[in-house]
């Protein structure tokens, strides 16, 4: 594959075997340039584009207006031309950033920044000595994991990455993740690099899956480019060490950002394990991944929900797999934390193809209305609350009150208001009801009722009179 810089106007543009490189948002319009990651590579930042464009300087087209870069032998002085030609050149930042240890990281750019917050873990050194290298490695040999994986699937992105790759097929500069099966070996000692392996992707899943698309539909020489990817091997990680190495990925690529869902789905996989510690570990995964020092608390709902029951955790999937719209929405999830499990199911099954914003509404509203029953309850002496309902008959009323309650002054007025309708009630006028003759007194007990009911109630009571 040959490249070139293209200038047409005012505008630069990547030229690719001949051709207008296209990106997602149409030509890849040139905005400025840098140093890759290896001493080979050429970076390039493009207009309308959150992936910025990555060639090596070895197969720059050197015909025509390209024997100015004849004479360049390193990426200081290819950038110099480039720079010569009018395109802004962007440089390494000299302070010191706070970066992944270089012991097992590639060196990261200001064009690819990490989060400003960055937890290494102690075992760093350890994770180093699993690597075996770099290789390249035939995407048939690339399989997916969900023990590995942080998100599923997105199947419009890959669709763009595939678009994007028929546009301008040529071997990705990436180099991705990737642990070799335990079923072949554990040890790095044990390990040999072979066509018939088998290795586990933790980075660039989207990318191979694209990938794979462009192979099993093409038989055109011009993508045979697509059909291999460098890979770094490791052996023998565990799934914390898995995570990390995904994180590592993720943090220089900024490809998709992390959603509530995912961290959900990391957080359950922990649970799933059935370990005592499962909650430390999510905090140390979810941990590893954003780059961020995690705790238990700031975590509460998603730890709440990886814990649900099975079968109301496999409604809340329900709810994130209808949910296409980014990051599902924590409301619903928060409110349900002080929900008993069994309670939860008819809110998640109404939830499911929604915000969960209306069913979080629902729920606040029935808690205010529990908190009513109780505080009306201990104001009137009852024990439940059907006993209120039995002794007062205004006890609907007691629980449209819309004052605040959750302070002890609002606490205390709608005691106030409370005790007044019971006053109320105390206060009723007695009726007389006379049934062939007999009379008989009642108070609120038959309010509400229709004349059929209160003559059968008379009745009654005549009968076991008699």
């Amino acid at each position: 594959m040959k490249w070139s810089i293209l200038k047409e106007g005012g505008d630069f543009y990547l030229d690719i075997n001949g051709n207008k490189a296209c990106g997602l948002n149409g030509d890849l319009t040139i905005s400025s340039a840098g140093a890759g990651h290896t001493k080979d590579e050429v970076w390039f930042k493009c207009k309308g584009e959150k992936v910025g464009k990555r060639l090596l300087r070895q197969n720059y087209n050197l015909d025509g207006d390209g024997a100015k870069f004849r004479g360049t032998t390193n990426n200081v002085e290819f950038l110099k031309v480039i720079e010569s030609l009018g395109v802004p050149i962007h440089r390494r930042s000299t302070k010191k950033r706070n970066v992944h240890s270089e012991d097992f990281a590639e060196c990261v750019t200001d064009h690819d920044p990490v989060p400003e917050t960055v937890t290494v873990p102690d075992g760093h050194k350890i994770i180093q000595s699993k690597c075996a290298g770099v290789f390249c490695i035939a995407i048939s040999q690339l399989v997916r994991s969900e023990s590995f994986c942080i998100r599923p699937i997105n199947t419009s992105w890959v669709s763009a990455i595939k678009k994007d790759l028929l546009k301008t097929p040529s071997q990705p500069v990436t180099t991705i993740p990737v642990v070799l099966d335990s079923e072949l070996c554990l040890s790095i000692d044990d390990f040999q690099a072979d066509d018939n392996n088998s290795y586990i992707i933790l980075g660039g899943n989207h990318l191979v899956s694209a990938m794979k698309l462009i192979m099993a539909d093409q038989t055109s020489s011009d993508y045979e480019c697509l059909g291999k990817v460098n890979a770094q091997v490791y052996v023998g990680l565990n799934d914390v060490e898995a995570l990390y190495l995904s994180s590592l990925h993720n943090a220089k690529t900024k490809t998709l950002q992390l959603s509530f869902q995912d961290k959900v789905r990391v957080a359950r996989r922990a649970y799933m394990k059935n370990e005592d510690s499962w909650k430390e570990e999510a905090v140390v995964s979810l941990g590893y991944i954003e780059g961020k020092t995690h705790t238990k608390a700031g975590l509460s709902t998603i730890l709440s929900v990886a814990c649900y029951s099975t079968n109301n955790y496999l409604l809340v999937e329900q709810v994130f797999n209808h949910f296409s719209d980014g990051s599902f929405p924590q409301m619903l999830f928060r409110n349900l934390q002080s929900v008993a499990d069994d309670k939860r199911t008819p809110y998640l099954s109404k939830a499911v193809g929604t915000n969960g914003v209306k069913v979080s509404r629902i729920i606040v509203a029935d808690k205010r209305r529990e908190n009513l029953k109780i505080l009306a309850c201990q104001s009137l002496n009852q024990q439940t609350w059907e006993d209120v309902e039995e002794h007062f008959f205004k006890s609907e009323e007691m629980l449209r009150y819309t004052g605040e309650i959750s302070s002890p002054e609002g606490r205390g007025r709608y005691v106030t208001f409370v005790n007044k309708l019971s006053l109320n009630s105390d206060n009723c006028v007695i009726i007389s009801i006379i049934v062939n003759g007999i009379e008989r007194t009642f108070d609120n007990e038959i309010l509400g009722k229709k004349i059929k009911e209160i003559k059968t109630l008379v009745e009654k009571e005549i009968m076991n009179e008699e």
